[in-house]
């Protein structure tokens, strides 16, 4: 018998009627997810359907997990990455493009005339699934935010990976200058093994 046939005489579920109805939805869309999340791969469900990363968005959703306080961040501005070291509270220092030191919310942190997608990757411990943050990097990230510090920004020599990168390690005239070299810098100083997840900031709160 069709799905609406079976609908219009009341055999949807273990309830028939409308209540059958949301009992037969919501067992064929388990269905589907568990086969998906089994298969690695993207899920689909509807409607409204909703597809996300389950590789990355598994962890943060189960483990309700944020940056700590130390943590290097990153988001997309476009074409290119900005990082920034995260203190808390909903907050990150970050070097802006006019060279000033500032504290942003995640709002003004992921927000550009390019932004497409206002997620923020965050660094958590591969064994046991915590965030890692090295307090020192938010100590002097903080400290110079606050004395409203200044450098010559220059998107390729003295850019905000440079600026994280220094915060990290406290040297400033770093060659840090690339997304993939101020995340090696974090990895080697936190001591941990590394995997960055996408912290959808928007939804978490």
């Amino acid at each position: 018998m069709g799905f609406w046939n079976s609908l219009k005489n009341g055999g949807l579920g273990k309830s028939g009627g409308l209540k059958g109805l949301g009992e037969e939805l919501f067992e064929r869309g388990a269905k589907v997810s568990k086969t998906v999340y089994e298969n690695k791969k993207y899920m689909v469900t509807g409607p409204p359907k909703m597809i996300f990363d389950l590789e990355s968005q598994r962890k943060v959703k189960k483990l309700c997990i944020t940056p700590s306080y130390g943590s290097l961040v990153y988001c997309q501005l476009g074409p290119v990455e900005h990082t920034g070291i995260y203190i808390g509270d909903r907050r990150i220092v970050d070097l802006g493009g006019n060279g000033q030191i500032r504290i942003s919310t995640l709002k003004s942190f992921t927000s550009h005339i390019s932004t497409l997608d206002e997620d923020i990757w965050f660094p958590i411990n591969r064994s046991n699934q915590t965030s890692i943050g090295i307090a020192s990097s938010a100590e002097r990230a903080y400290q110079m935010a606050i004395n409203n510090s200044k450098r010559d920004y220059n998107i390729l020599l003295d850019n905000c990976h440079q600026f994280s990168s220094g915060c990290i390690s406290g040297d400033f005239e770093n060659a840090d200058n690339f997304l993939w070299t101020v995340k090696h810098t974090f990895e080697k100083s936190s001591g941990k093994d590394i995997e960055w997840v996408k912290w959808n900031w928007k939804n978490n709160f």
